[in-house]
């Protein structure tokens, strides 16, 4: 499937809504509501964010551990909110407190639906480690990106009993995979996870990316950092999905899905196979 709009149209967003109707979905917490409240105004205060945040113990944790993670690469340890605004800056702690946020708000039941979820964890320590390496993407973008990627997948594999048998073919056939949603479900997870995206008032562009994840080519989109963060989830899903491979023969459909982020990013064969380490071992 290749889409030639940008954003999903009035009829997608409606078949979505009636689909996912029902379904319980996680609601936006206060802090991330009050967040961007704050971010909202002309000036937005830092001693008031980071106030906001450290409100929340379990979040503020979350946060400085990420930050403090290799893949950052900072010269000395965050130990608080303040430190960390002022060596990352504002924008990139929102992302971060967001997905710190979602973490915190994730109670997956279904095997299958915690099997996504895990998996997604994995996809965003790889997506960090891929954007280390592209200039147009900071890894807390790539990071919020990969680890609300397949929101919508887990809202469909706790609402049907018998999504599990989707997915099946995702590994071999990711582009066939949201086809056979539409007709089997009526929608896609890609385009619940955008409705989801912009519920929890997701930066535009990651939007767009958990949109445009299962494409299997992009080269319609104009922007290019839109492309990159595309490729970087793109690609850190497939690794993360290939620990699910029967046997060591590839679909043309994964060969061609596969190539256009490694076109788009530039990475060599070498760097690939150290992410391909990173995804088995599942880092989190």
């Amino acid at each position: 499937m290749s889409k030639s709009n940008i954003l999903p149209d009035k009829n997608e967003l409606k078949k979505a809504f009636e689909v996912i109707k029902g379904a319980q979905i996680p609601s936006v917490p206060d802090i991330v509501v009050n967040l961007h409240a704050e971010f909202e105004k002309e000036e937005p205060d830092i001693e008031r964010i980071s106030d906001l945040v450290a409100k929340d113990q379990a979040i503020t944790g979350q946060v400085i551990k990420t930050v403090n993670s290799p893949l950052f690469g900072l010269q000395q340890p965050v130990e608080s909110i303040p430190q960390a605004v002022v060596l990352l800056g504002l924008n990139k702690v929102k992302n971060l407190v967001t997905a710190a946020a979602f973490q915190s708000k994730i109670q997956a039941k279904s095997p299958i639906a915690v099997q996504i979820w895990h998996d997604s964890l994995s996809v965003a320590q790889v997506a960090m480690k891929i954007a280390q390496h592209i200039h147009d993407i900071s890894q807390d973008e790539a990071y919020l990106a990969a680890l609300l990627h397949n929101c919508g997948a887990m809202l469909l594999a706790e609402k049907f009993p018998g999504y599990e048998d989707l997915l099946r073919i995702e590994n071999e056939f990711p582009a066939a995979l949201i086809d056979r949603e539409n007709r089997r479900l009526g929608s896609n997870h890609v385009v619940i996870g955008y409705m989801f995206a912009k519920h929890w008032k997701l930066p535009e562009r990651v939007c767009q990316a958990i949109y445009h994840h299962h494409d299997l080519r992009c080269e319609k989109i104009k922007e290019c950092k839109l492309r990159a963060l595309i490729a970087i989830l793109k690609l850190a899903h497939q690794l993360v999905m290939e620990k699910y491979t029967i046997n060591d023969t590839e679909s043309l459909e994964r060969i061609q899905f596969l190539s256009y982020p490694k076109q788009e990013l530039m990475l060599d064969e070498e760097f690939l196979d150290g992410l391909r380490t990173d995804a088995f071992l599942g880092q989190d």
